[in-house]
């Protein structure tokens, strides 16, 4: 068994989830703005710690966008996480497990061959301001997972950049949020969304599909 083959092994032992709910959850998402669900626990994700705290973090740029559109920021950033790296290798495993539940749904809202081909990692220490609400970028198509690795703070969505109707998001160590990227089931909106009050060290990763990038096999 090579390497990667004990990584993938070491999710599916650790896997919170089976096929048929992660269906149902991106089912649900059709009409929600973001939803959570955890599909990861046990020595895993104390693995996952370890290797993402071994990444090479750049301050994230404090403010950003147009003046009239402006997000504040302060985490750690790591986008440039190697394709090897066990933090990668979740994207892999979870693109598969996206495929098996998706090959289970009469109408899937994304591409049954859906690809992960963008991992980046966060870290957000005790204090940290987060980041004000915001959407992601228009390339980041159908659908964009984040995966909690460790530490607690607050993800919520809401409905404007001054954070009105705002709600929180479940995302303890070992959950994923799901929200809808352009084209997932034919949706052109991007939810605004936010990270603040951050409590304890929180490591999370962004598991996307770049449209801007060439398929790679």
């Amino acid at each position: 068994m090579t390497g990667y083959d004990r990584w993938v092994d070491g999710c599916e032992h650790a896997a919170c989830f089976d096929d048929h709910a992660l269906a149902e959850t991106l089912e649900r998402l059709v009409s929600s703005q973001a939803l959570s669900m955890q599909i990861l626990s046990g020595s895993v994700l104390g693995e996952l710690v370890e290797a993402a705290g071994r990444l090479p973090f750049r301050p994230a740029q404090s403010e950003v966008g147009k003046p009239e559109a402006r997000v504040y920021q302060e985490f750690g950033y790591c986008g440039d996480v190697p394709p090897h790296h066990f933090v990668s290798r979740l994207g892999d495993w979870f693109e598969m497990r996206l495929r098996r539940s998706l090959a289970l749904m009469p109408s899937p809202p994304i591409p049954t061959d859906y690809t992960i081909n963008d991992v980046v990692c966060q870290r957000y220490r005790p204090g940290d301001l987060g980041i004000t609400p915001h959407r992601d970028h228009i390339a980041y198509a159908h659908l964009v997972t984040l995966l909690v690795l460790s530490g607690r703070g607050r993800y919520c969505v809401c409905d404007d950049r001054q954070g009105s109707g705002k709600r929180e998001i479940p995302s303890g160590p070992g959950w994923a949020i799901l929200m809808p990227g352009p084209g997932f089931a034919g949706r052109t909106d991007r939810p605004f969304h936010m990270v603040e009050e951050t409590s304890t060290l929180r490591y999370s990763v962004g598991l996307r599909h770049d449209s801007r990038k060439v398929h790679a096999d």
